[in-house]
């Protein structure tokens, strides 16, 4: 009898324990525990539900294209990758002018595990812009999809490539084929969320080299215009952890050379980042709902044509925003 009882308690410590880890185990892999991160205003950003650079999505951004009619050296090759290899996907690609906010559309349709490519010259000329590719079913409704993309920018001597903002479907979006329109919510529930507070990284002295940055709002009304950014508010940082404000204005998209003369610093950037040393920023919308932002940076190094580059510009926060999405079937 004795014997039995030992057993007894033996095997009720065991489920204890197995019990506990199962628990600890729950609760380390569940959506509460997951790690975040913030640098900025917005919702602190939990990895999976912001948007990524390196895998596919089924709304994605390209923050910036520029062509020209009469000059050959200025243009942007687009590249879309369907890593879907069961599915076609039918791409609704919407070009955004970057001075006027105005909206043209076209729609592109890929094959299963399809690679397309084309010049923005080709396609909207003597514009500079950026293109925003909703992923839709064969009613122009909204639909998951696995497509990649990226870019490769010429612009005179200033080159770059980057990759696509990149958002997730995270469930079906209810969408009546009859109706003219349907909201896209980049909220972390229908679509990944959108970047709140932007980061630049890597911010040269003029001696040094051009950075020149370039951001757009990522949100707003896909059937004609797109609003504007607004009002942003920056923090930027030297080399010794000193820090300096200062504002910014822009309308849907916004190109500036940091420090060339925006923004205006108090000192002045050349004098906050010296020559041979190198600073970086954040950024954010103090528009009110604060907007989503999306952007890259194209590096040029002084008086070294070879040493230059693009990057995608990676996130400090994350914001609820939406698009407005015309319905219409695909035309290919």
């Amino acid at each position: 009898m004795k014997t039995l009882t030992l057993r007894i308690l033996f095997c009720l410590v065991v489920l204890f324990c197995l019990g506990t880890e199962a628990l600890a185990f729950q609760t380390q892999t569940s959506p509460q525990a997951v790690p975040t991160f913030r640098t900025g205003p917005g919702d602190p950003a939990p990895y999976g539900i912001g948007p990524t650079y390196n895998l596919p999505g089924s709304l994605l951004v390209w923050p910036y294209y520029v062509s020209s009619v009469t000059n050959s050296t200025i243009d942007t090759r687009i590249n879309l990758i369907n890593f879907d290899d069961q599915r076609a996907a039918f791409v609704h690609l919407f070009f955004i002018d970057g001075a006027s906010c105005s909206v043209a559309d076209r729609y592109i349709c890929l094959t299963a595990a399809q690679r397309v490519s084309f010049s923005v010259r080709d396609e909207d000329p003597g514009i500079r812009g950026f293109l925003v590719a909703v992923v839709v079913d064969f009613n122009g409704c909204p639909r998951q999809g696995l497509v990649y993309g990226d870019a490769f920018v010429r612009n005179n001597e200033q080159v770059g490539a980057y990759q696509a903002t990149h958002f997730g479907l995270l469930r079906p979006v209810l969408c009546d084929p009859n109706s003219p329109s349907v909201q896209l919510n980049l909220d972390g529930v229908d679509y990944a969320k959108a970047f709140g507070t932007v980061i630049l990284p890597t911010l040269l002295n003029p001696a040094q080299g051009t950075t020149t940055t370039v951001l757009v709002r990522v949100g707003g009304d896909l059937h004609s215009t797109i609003g504007p950014i607004g009002t942003l508010f920056g923090v930027l940082y030297n080399d010794v952890e000193e820090a300096v404000s200062y504002t910014l204005n822009g309308g849907c998209q916004y190109i500036f050379n940091f420090g060339q003369p925006d923004p205006r610093t108090v000192p002045r950037f050349p004098v906050f980042i010296p020559q041979g040393t190198t600073g970086w920023s954040r950024l954010w919308s103090v528009s009110t709902p604060q907007r989503g932002l999306a952007g890259i940076f194209l590096i040029t190094a002084a008086g070294n044509e070879n040493v230059r580059a693009g990057y995608s510009i990676p996130a400090g926060s994350l914001v609820n925003t939406s698009f407005i999405l015309p319905v219409f079937p695909p035309s290919c």
